[in-house]
C-alpha cells in the first residue's frame, strides 16, 4: 500500500499535503527530517467530501496544530479554490486563488497587550513583540524565556518585528516545528498586534521566505502570498 502526497511551500514554509488517512500511521517525526525524510515544516490531512472541508494539521514533530494559514493558502493553490471554507480545530477559514498567489481570510482576532509583547489567538496562539536587529537575535533562547511565562498558554508561537521604511520584517519560532521561514498565522497575529497598538489597515511583510500582503477590510483580515507545489510523490507504507 502507498500514500500519495504533495509537498507544497508558501514562502518557504512548506507542507506535506495528502488526502490519504494512511499518513496517520507513519512516523510523522521521520518523515518530515530533512536528512533523510520528505522534510517539511507541518503535515496536513485534507478531507474535501465533507461541507465545510476539513484539514488536520501536525507539526514536524508529530504533535498536533491548531491550524495553518500557509498550510491551508497550499491547498487552495493545489485545488484551486474559489471562496471555500476549511475547517480546522482551530476555526473556520476561507481560502480562494488569485493568479499565482492565493489568500486566507479571516475575522480580526482579540488581542490582548501586556507591557512588552500582545498576546494573539488566530486558532493558533501567537506572542507578538517588536525588537531591533531581529536577524541578529537568537530566537529560540527568546522563545525559552516566554515558555516560563505562565499567563502565555504553552503551546505558542513567537513572533519577533521590526518596521523598516514601512515595511514589517519578522522572524517566527513554530510550537512544534522551530523557526520557519514564514509563518501565515504568525504574520497575521502579527498584523493584528500591530493595528491595535497604531490602527494599521495594511501592510507588507518580509520574512525569510518571501513577501505577504496583509489588509484589513471591516472586521476581515486578509492575507496574500505565492504557493508553489514543489513535487509529487508516493510513500511507501
Amino acid at each position: 500500500m502507498t500514500i500519495k502526497y504533495h509537498k507544497m511551500n508558501s514562502n518557504g514554509n512548506d507542507f506535506l499535503i495528502t488526502e490519504d488517512e494512511k499518513i496517520l500511521s507513519c512516523d510523522i517525526k521521520k518523515l518530515s527530517s530533512r536528512v533523510d525524510g520528505i522534510g517539511f515544516d507541518q503535515l496536513l490531512l485534507f478531507n474535501k467530501k465533507l461541507d465545510p472541508a476539513t484539514a488536520r494539521i501536525f507539526n514536524s514533530d508529530g504533535s498536533s496544530a491548531k491550524t495553518c494559514f500557509n498550510g491551508l493558502r497550499c491547498i487552495a493553490g493545489l485545488y484551486q479554490l474559489k471562496n471555500q471554507n476549511i475547517s480546522t480545530i482551530g476555526g473556520t477559514i476561507s481560502v480562494g486563488t488569485m493568479f499565482k498567489e492565493a489568500y486566507i481570510q479571516t475575522f480580526m482576532p482579540d488581542v490582548e497587550l501586556y507591557e512588552k509583547f500582545a498576546l494573539v489567538n488566530v486558532g493558533n496562539n501567537h506572542v507578538v513583540m517588536e525588537a531591533k536587529d531581529i536577524h541578529k537575535i537568537n530566537l529560540k533562547e527568546i522563545y525559552e524565556e516566554f515558555l516560563t511565562i505562565k499567563e502565555i498558554p504553552s503551546d505558542f508561537n513567537l513572533n519577533l518585528y521590526e518596521i523598516i521604511d514601512g515595511v514589517v520584517h519578522i522572524r517566527t519560532y513554530e510550537h512544534g516545528a522551530g523557526e520557519t521561514k514564514s509563518c501565515g498565522s504568525g504574520t497575521v497575529a502579527t498584523f493584528a498586534a500591530i493595528n491595535k497598538a497604531h490602527d494599521f489597515i495594511s501592510a507588507k511583510f518580509s520574512s525569510c521566505g518571501g513577501e505577504t500582503k496583509i489588509k484589513l477590510e471591516n472586521t476581515i483580515i486578509t492575507s496574500i502570498a505565492p504557493y508553489e507545489l514543489e513535487h509529487q510523490g508516493m510513500i511507501d507504507e
